[in-house]
């Protein structure tokens, strides 16, 4: 079986060529290996990626939103302002409250929802 020479950032150019393989069995190798390329100035040290112990999380519940920002003719209103059609035109036409879309706005979607839901319309 024959190793293939892969290009590698962390290779040290040495008289003898350590496979990628062969690093990555021998810690020890890796650590001669950053130390040599830390010493001859040819890179930075590779900080050890490990989990965050404190992710940031995303809220559960929705945040209530009180303007709609989105077009001109009712861009700055309040949500409550705006007619019933506009609400039933928006929701088959504009991306941030269609689901599929990566522009989706679920706070919107929700609040949009709710005051259809108070005018009896869902």
């Amino acid at each position: 079986m024959v190793e293939e020479n892969v290009f590698d950032p962390l290779a040290v150019q040495t008289k003898k060529t350590i496979t990628r393989q062969r690093i990555a069995k021998s810690p020890s190798l890796l650590k001669i290996q950053e130390k040599t390329r830390l010493r001859r100035g040819r890179a930075k040290p590779i900080p050890l990626l490990t989990p965050d112990p404190d992710p940031i999380t995303l809220p559960i519940d929705p945040i209530p939103i009180t303007k709609w920002s989105i077009g001109k003719k009712y861009a700055g209103r309040d949500l409550e302002d705006i007619p019933t059609d506009y609400y039933l035109w928006a929701i088959a036409n504009i991306d941030e409250l269609n689901e599929t879309n990566s522009r989706y706005n679920r706070d919107l979607t929700n609040s949009v929802e709710k005051i259809l839901t108070e005018r009896d319309i869902i």
